[in-house]
């Protein structure tokens, strides 16, 4: 597979097949991360949704390959607040959305900061320099559903090497297929959620009761406990 800067016809179906073959949220590092961290030369990448409150936006459900766990830990808990990129990519990405313009973006960190301001700052000093982590790519991807979530890869190289346009145009490519695969996941987790939700009502119905009444008050369905509760005959 291409390292960076060049992409040919089978590695564009063969990567366009792994994202598409993600089933599960599981799936991602093999299937998302791993291919286009090596498409696009990242030593070290990550998988985050980025959700929009009152309070402010905040980055959940970390998946990463090749990062240390202490650092994933310390990323979320205490410098996510710091990061430049993220709401810099979560606007864009839904603005290009929303325009038609693309399904996903793809930035370097260095193309969206002043680097001298930047460098004296507590991510840089605390997180990136300590941890060797020299260049970023962030590509995000909008939620088709949810006007509040956006999907964020990052991609980091250790060596003094930037990502270039050429690798931020290269994972674009690839925008289509990463929205359709994450709009299935979100599909599916909303479906277990709502599956979930039934079951325990179901359950709570059945043990607590369920009394339906009419406008005279009349009884026009009881549950097995309802009717034993109220001493309704069952064939009534």
């Amino acid at each position: 597979m291409q390292s960076s800067n060049r992409l040919n016809v089978a590695d564009y179906y063969h990567i366009n097949n792994e994202i598409s073959d993600t089933s599960s949220f599981q799936d991602i590092t093999k299937k998302i991360l791993s291919p286009l961290a090596q498409l696009v030369g990242g030593e070290t990448s990550l998988f985050v949704m980025l959700k929009k409150t009152d309070n402010g936006m905040r980055a959940y459900n970390l998946i990463s390959s090749s990062i240390d766990y202490e650092a994933s830990l310390s990323y979320v808990e205490n410098f996510q607040s710091s990061d430049p990129a993220l709401p810099y990519v979560f606007n864009a990405a839904k603005v290009n959305y929303k325009r038609g313009i693309s399904k996903s973006i793809s930035v370097a960190l260095e193309n969206i900061i002043d680097f001298k301001k930047f460098s004296r700052g507590k991510y840089y000093n605390e997180f990136l320099r300590p941890n060797s982590i020299r260049h970023l790519m962030v590509v995000g991807i909008p939620s088709v559903t949810d006007n509040s979530l956006v999907y964020a890869l990052g991609f980091h190289r250790y060596s003094n090497n930037a990502f270039k346009k050429a690798d931020a145009r290269i994972s674009s490519y690839f925008g289509p297929m990463l929205s359709n695969a994450l709009h299935n996941l979100e599909l599916k987790t909303q479906l277990s959620d709502h599956n979930i939700i039934v079951s325990y009502l179901k359950k709570q119905i059945y043990n607590m009761g369920l009394v339906i009444l009419d406008n005279n008050l009349e009884v026009i369905f009881a549950s097995s406990a309802g009717q034993k509760h109220l001493q309704i005959n069952h064939d009534s």
